[in-house]
């Protein structure tokens, strides 16, 4: 993973509630392409841990999370309250289990950040036992651009794009590393949502210091007090009731060994 990346992180940035539905979503998922869950499962570059504790039941016996911050581990060994969940250091690059380990691996939002995405989905088919499944949550470049604040920032908008991989070029490196895309699922949620202060509170922060997750990090000072202005002054324009409602719109690619028969 990206050094700068992981010098900079914040982790309060990446520590949010996973979407209502995305559990169900995934299980939904899994029984459309005929997983039926399994012993031990692994999250790849898990953060905080939210998500790692939501393959845990009622999808596997043993979910593990694996994060070369040590930051973001502390996090989720100090949070998880569920049994048989572990965090564990190490990189995508070279991930620190034997061989056929895992009935299940995610790859939630983690190809934007990697350096070598070849060699990280070579290691995810290592460690995938013969019957297993991986699926990688990664968002669309082309849905990214609609986005409002992509339109006011197109510089900004380029070098985010660029990070992305498109669908078709995930496909290609699956198909290189020996591993089938069965298919291609749009998952659409809510994640959350912000109170006018909250949103205030965070703009001014935000502003001020810079920070969040690598797409905010982005902004330089002007661009932070450009946009901040910009919604500060939308946000004075609003009700005391307004609440800021978080999106979330990616793609989710079910991959498997090539060559596996369902």
């Amino acid at each position: 993973m990206n050094s700068d990346f992981q010098s900079a992180v914040s982790v309060d940035s990446y520590d949010y509630p996973p979407p209502s539905q995305w559990q169900l979503a995934l299980c939904d998922l899994m029984k459309k392409y005929g997983h039926k869950g399994g012993n031990f499962s692994l999250d790849v570059g898990c953060g905080p841990g939210r998500f790692t504790e939501m393959l845990r039941a009622p999808l596997f016996e043993r979910a593990f999370g694996v994060d070369s911050s040590v930051n973001m581990l502390k996090r989720a060994a100090a949070r998880s309250k569920q049994e048989n969940v572990s965090f564990v250091a190490g990189t995508a690059e070279r991930l620190p289990f034997p061989s056929g380990t895992f009935d299940f691996v995610l790859l939630r939002y983690l190809l934007h950040h990697l350096a070598d995405i070849p060699k990280v989905l070579l290691e995810v088919k290592r460690v995938l036992s013969r019957s297993s499944y991986c699926v990688i949550e990664t968002a669309n470049p082309e849905v990214l651009a609609q986005r409002p604040v992509y339109q006011q920032f197109p510089d900004i908008a380029r070098k985010d794009l660029m990070r992305w991989p498109r669908i078709s070029r995930i496909t290609e490196i699956c198909f290189d590393a020996g591993l089938e895309v069965l298919g291609v699922d749009t998952f659409k949620d809510m994640r959350g949502t912000q109170s006018k202060d909250e949103y205030r509170d965070w703009l001014i922060k935000w502003e001020k210091n810079g920070g969040g997750t690598s797409f905010w990090r982005l902004f330089d000072s002007d661009e932070r007090s450009r946009y901040a202005k910009y919604e500060l002054g939308r946000l004075d324009q609003t009700g005391e009731t307004y609440k800021r409602q978080i999106f979330t719109e990616s793609e989710f690619l079910v991959i498997r060994p090539a060559g596996m028969q369902k």
